[in-house]
C-alpha cells in the first residue's frame, strides 16, 4: 500500500516557525554571520521566553535544514552551524500521576462505548494508540487467547509496527 504523508500541517507549522522566529531573529544577518553560538544564545532566549521544548527542537530542525540547503548550493562552506546547537532540558509541565483504579473506572464509564472499547484495549494491553487502530480480527487468537500486534494504522498509513519488538 503507498504510504501518505500529510503534509499541509507540518508545512503551515514550519512556515509559521519561519514567519515568527527564524526571520525575526536572522533575516537581516549575512548567513556569515549566523553561527554556532548565534543559535545556541538564541535557542537559550526562546527557552527562557517559555517556548516548549518541542517547538525549539522543531526550530533547531529547521536551522539545521537551513543550512543543509545553504550547503548543497555552494552558499556555505564547513560543518551545519545549528548541528551542534541543542533546544535545551524538556521541563515537566504537568505533574504525572497514575490513575486510581477508582478514577480509571469513572474515565472509562464517561467515555462512548466504541472510544471504550479502544482505550481500555491500549490501556490493558499497553499497546500505542497506532497499533489498537491497526487490528483486525485475523489478529486475534482467541483459542491461545492472544492479539497479535502485525501492523499499525497511523494517519492514513497501514503499515508493519513502529519497530519489530513492538
Amino acid at each position: 500500500m503507498p504510504r501518505r504523508i500529510s503534509l499541509p500541517l507540518t508545512q503551515a507549522k514550519y512556515t509559521s516557525h519561519l514567519k515568527k522566529h527564524i526571520r525575526p531573529a536572522f533575516g537581516r544577518l549575512h548567513i556569515a554571520d549566523i553561527d554556532t553560538q548565534r543559535i545556541k544564545d538564541w535557542l537559550t532566549a526562546k527557552d527562557e521566553a517559555g517556548l516548549s521544548w518541542s517547538t525549539r527542537s522543531d526550530l533547531r530542525n529547521l536551522m539545521r535544514c537551513i543550512f543543509r540547503e545553504a550547503i548543497a548550493w555552494g552558499l556555505w562552506q564547513g560543518e551545519n552551524p545549528a548541528k551542534g546547537a541543542k533546544p535545551g532540558r524538556r521541563k515537566i509541565v504537568r505533574k504525572k500521576r497514575k490513575f486510581s483504579v477508582q478514577e480509571t473506572r469513572t474515565f472509562l464509564l464517561a467515555l462512548r462505548a466504541d472510544v471504550r472499547l479502544i482505550v481500555m484495549v491500549a490501556l490493558f494491553c499497553t499497546l500505542r494508540i497506532s497499533e489498537v487502530l491497526g487490528l483486525q480480527w485475523k489478529h486475534i487468537d482467541f483459542a491461545k487467547g492472544q492479539i497479535i500486534i502485525a501492523q499499525r494504522y497511523w494517519r492514513g498509513d497501514l503499515d508493519v509496527t513502529k519497530n519489530v519488538g513492538s
